[in-house]
This record gives structure tokens, C-alpha cells and sequence, in this order.
């Protein structure tokens, strides 16, 4: 595990050479970068708070937990009664891990070069599992080529998707007049 100190990261065995009041600063960074005051984070419903990011949580446990073998007694105490005062139950922060947006990534999305590329991957990778599997039950066959076909769709369609959202971002604002006419027939205005 590594922690943020003075601009830059620091491995657990640094961290237990250092004074007691950076260990602490170490501390303090690592504890509000996960946890914050429910007040801060947490709606508020017949008389108590909801947790919505996960929680509550005792500052003393999650200190403990993540430092006890690396940073001094006294400083694990210090921050801890400091914290408990400002706050005995902690929310955990949002985690961009939590947001569905993370799940599809729009920008990779429209990285025309990885399209290609990922495509390749996956298949070369089907085909490296394929070669390898040993197996002689008529019935596990044809689940097998049942799966395969299932995953060779789902690359392809990636693969599209890719490519479509990439050229529709170029292609900028279309307009009604942009879409052809079918032949033989005049364009109806809006």
C-alpha cells in the first residue's frame, strides 16, 4: 500500500520512519480522502442519517485497521481523538467506482485506434481458450460453440458500437435536410 505524503507516494515502511505529527498528516489525508462527516454527505430521514455511500464508520477501527502496524501508538491515538470529536460516525465518500457512467467509458468508447485493437484481443483470446479445452461430451460441444457464437456476437457489437459512436461524433450536428430522399420522391419540409 502506498500513501500520499508532501506531494508525492510512500510505501508502508517509509511511513513508519517518519515523526509523529507526518504520520499523522498521512493519516489525515488517507482518512477524508474515504470518510467524510454525514452532515457533508448523507440525507437526512426520521431523525437520522442514511448512508448512502456505505456506513456509519468509527474513525478509531478504520485508523487501526489500515495503520496499527506501521505508524506510532501515540499518533494513531492523537488522530483518532481528534476525529472522534469532530465527529463520532463517519459516511464513506463517493467513490467514482460507485457511478454507472464508470461502467461504459465514453471517451476509450471513441478511441478509434482501440476498437480494432480490443476486437483482436478478445478474439485471439477466444480462440487461445479454445484450443485448450479438451472435451468430448456431444452435449458440452454444443454448449461450447453455443458460448463461443454468444461471445463473437458480443465482440463484433462492441466492436460496431465503437466505430458508429466514433464516426457520429465526427460527423457533428446532422440536419434534417442531411438524410437522403428515397428516389423518386421530394424532400416534405418540417
Amino acid at each position: 500500500m502506498s500513501y500520499s505524503f508532501k506531494d508525492k507516494r510512500i510505501i508502508a515502511d517509509e511511513l513508519s520512519t517518519l515523526d509523529k505529527e507526518d504520520q499523522i498528516e498521512v493519516m489525515k489525508e488517507w482518512f477524508f480522502e474515504r470518510y467524510d462527516d454525514p452532515v457533508n454527505r448523507c440525507p437526512y430521514d426520521e431523525g437520522e442519517y442514511v448512508y448512502i455511500f456505505g456506513g456509519p464508520y468509527d474513525a478509531g477501527e478504520e485508523l487501526e485497521n489500515e495503520f496499527a502496524a506501521v505508524c506510532s501508538d501515540e499518533a494513531l491515538d492523537e488522530l483518532i481523538e481528534e476525529l472522534r470529536n469532530k465527529c463520532w460516525e463517519w459516511s464513506a465518500v463517493e467513490s467514482p467506482d460507485w457511478r454507472d457512467d464508470d461502467y461504459y467509458d465514453v471517451e476509450i468508447a471513441l478511441n478509434t485506434k482501440d476498437h480494432f485493437v480490443k476486437l483482436h484481443d478478445s478474439l485471439a483470446h477466444l480462440e487461445e481458450l479454445s484450443q485448450n479445452l479438451q472435451i468430448n461430451d456431444p452435449e458440452q460441444i454444443k454448449f461450447q460453440q453455443m458460448m463461443t457464437y454468444s461471445f463473437c456476437a458480443s465482440c463484433l457489437e462492441a466492436y460496431l458500437l465503437g466505430i458508429t459512436m466514433t464516426g457520429a461524433r465526427n460527423l457533428g450536428p446532422v440536419e434534417y435536410r442531411d438524410f437522403p430522399v428515397p428516389c423518386g420522391q421530394e424532400r416534405i419540409s418540417k
